[in-house]
């Protein structure tokens, strides 16, 4: 007898939810660090950069996430896990004003000099 998978399918075009894992694992022995790699992409989680990924808050994918996130603690690691807010559409965010496509930026700039050491006398 074989258990169904809860569906990972999504309705088209509706707002979707997001988490993020952050996740630390000890750099030997390097096939732990390995296997949660490889468990999280198997899953369908997409990198944000080295051990932060982001996938898709719909079940099936959550749980098996949170059950990769669970084995981490035991492999000497530690995790954090965001849930990143749903947003329609019909949403505006509460400034746009800093990705306005002509927003000036500017880039702070010390008051100090800085001055370089050097070993010659």
């Amino acid at each position: 007898m074989t258990t169904r998978r809860p569906s990972r399918t999504v309705k088209r075009g509706a707002p979707l939810s997001w988490r993020v894992l952050i996740y630390r694992v000890p750099t030997e022995p390097a096939s732990k660090r390995v296997a949660v790699w490889r468990d999280l992409k198997r899953l369908g989680a997409l990198y944000l950069q080295q051990c932060a990924c982001i996938f898709p808050d719909i079940p099936g994918v959550t749980e098996e996430v949170n059950q990769v996130a669970a084995k981490i603690p035991a492999l000497g690691g530690e995790t954090f896990l965001l849930d990143v807010p749903k947003l329609s559409l019909k949403t505006k965010p509460a400034s746009s004003k800093p990705f306005a496509p002509n927003a000036r930026t500017s880039t702070p700039r010390s008051s100090k000099s800085v001055r370089r050491s050097s070993s010659r006398k």
